[in-house]
C-alpha cells in the first residue's frame, strides 16, 4: 500500500488499515475561567455538564434556530478544549466572544499555532493510537498520553480517534501512522465522497445558517434536558409539534449532480443539492441534498437540475 492512498480504496482494499485525515486548518480554542461551563450551557445545544476527561459535540444557533457553528467540547482539568470546523477557530472565537457578558469570567484563546487536532480512521486505527501510547479509548471520554488527548470518534461510520497534540509532534504522528501500515491519507475528495455515502452533513455544504440542526442529520447534539439557548424554543416547537419537515437526501444518478440544482418530484420542488461526490470511480454519482422529506422515501424518482435522480436513503431527525 502506498502512503498517500484515498481512504475509499484503503477501507475497501484494506479492511484493517487506518488512515490519517489531513490536517483542515486552525480549528482549537482553549477556553477557560469559572463560567465556562455556565457560559457553554446557556449558548450552546447540547448539555455541557461535563465531567473532568468528558466531551460532546454541540452547536452555536442563532436566534431563529440555524446554524452558526458546530463544534467538540472537551473537559480538560480547569478548562476546556473547542474543537472548531476546519479552518473554523476565529469565526467561532468570534462568535462566542461576542456573547461573553462583561460580568463572565470567560476567556476564549485561539491556540491553533500550538496545537493540532488530527482524525484517525480504520479498522486499524486502535494499532497506531497504541504505538502512540494511549490506552484503549471509550466513548465518550478521553484518554490521555503525556499532554496528548485522544478520543474516540465514530466517523463515516468507520472506528476512529481524534487526536490532540501540540504541533510540534505532528511529524511524528505519521511516522507512528506509517510504522502501524497506515496511509497519510491526502485527497478530501475521497473524505466527501465516504461521507456523502454514509449520508452525513458537512461543514459548508449543510451544516450552514442556511438549515438548523433537525433538518441536516444534528437532532443527537440538541438535548431537551437543559434550559435555554439561542434557538432553542424553535428546535422545541419543530420537535413537539412535529414540524421537522425537511431532512437529508443521499441522492444516485448516472450523471454527475451540482451544488444548488433544484431537487423536484414531479416537477415540484423539495429542495436543493448541498453536497457532490467527485469520485468517478462510482457510477452511481452519489449527491447529498436537504429536502421537504414528507413527500419523499427511498427509491423514489426525483429530477435534480435538468438530471434524473433515485433518492438512495435519508437521515431524518429522530425526535420526531
Amino acid at each position: 500500500m502506498t502512503q498517500t492512498e484515498g481512504l475509499h480504496e484503503v477501507v475497501t482494499r484494506l479492511p484493517q488499515g487506518a488512515c490519517l485525515l489531513p490536517d483542515r486548518g486552525p480549528r482549537v480554542l482553549w477556553m477557560s475561567g469559572d463560567d465556562s461551563e455556565d457560559f457553554l450551557q446557556r449558548m450552546t445545544t447540547n448539555d455541557m455538564r461535563l465531567s473532568v476527561g468528558g466531551y460532546r459535540p454541540t452547536a452555536l444557533l442563532t436566534g431563529t434556530g440555524r446554524i452558526q457553528a458546530v463544534f467538540t467540547v472537551i473537559r480538560d482539568g480547569e478548562g476546556y478544549w473547542l474543537i472548531a470546523p476546519p479552518h473554523g477557530s476565529e469565526a467561532l472565537r468570534t462568535v462566542l466572544q461576542g456573547n461573553i457578558f462583561f460580568m463572565d469570567q470567560v476567556t476564549v484563546e485561539d491556540v491553533s499555532d500550538q496545537w493540532d487536532f488530527l482524525y484517525l480512521v480504520g479498522h486499524g486505527a486502535s494499532n497506531v493510537v497504541e504505538l502512540l501510547g494511549f490506552a484503549a479509548a471509550e466513548p465518550a471520554t478521553v484518554v490521555r498520553s503525556g499532554n496528548r488527548l485522544c478520543l474516540y470518534e465514530n466517523l463515516l461510520e468507520l472506528p476512529g480517534f481524534g487526536l490532540l497534540i501540540p504541533t510540534a509532534e505532528t511529524d511524528g504522528v505519521r511516522r507512528a501512522v506509517q510504522q502501524g501500515h497506515g496511509t497519510l491519507w491526502s485527497d478530501l475528495g475521497e473524505y466527501d465522497h465516504l461521507r456523502i455515502r454514509s449520508v452525513r452533513g458537512g461543514y459548508g455544504y449543510e451544516y450552514t445558517g442556511a438549515f438548523n440542526p433537525l433538518e441536516v442529520g444534528l437532532d443527537a447534539i440538541c438535548s431537551d434536558n437543559k434550559g435555554c439557548y439561542p434557538g432553542q424554543e424553535v428546535i422545541a416547537r419543530q420537535v413537539n409539534y412535529d414540524r421537522v419537515a425537511r431532512a437529508l437526501a443521499l441522492l444516485e444518478s448516472d450523471q454527475p449532480l451540482s451544488t444548488g440544482d433544484p431537487v423536484k418530484l414531479e416537477g415540484r420542488p423539495l429542495g436543493e443539492v448541498t453536497s457532490v461526490s467527485s469520485v468517478s470511480a462510482d457510477p452511481t454519482w452519489p449527491s447529498l441534498a436537504v429536502v421537504r422529506s414528507r413527500q419523499l422515501a427511498p427509491g423514489q424518482k426525483v429530477t435534480a437540475g435538468d438530471r434524473p435522480a433515485v433518492v438512495a436513503a435519508m437521515r431524518q431527525a429522530s425526535l420526531v
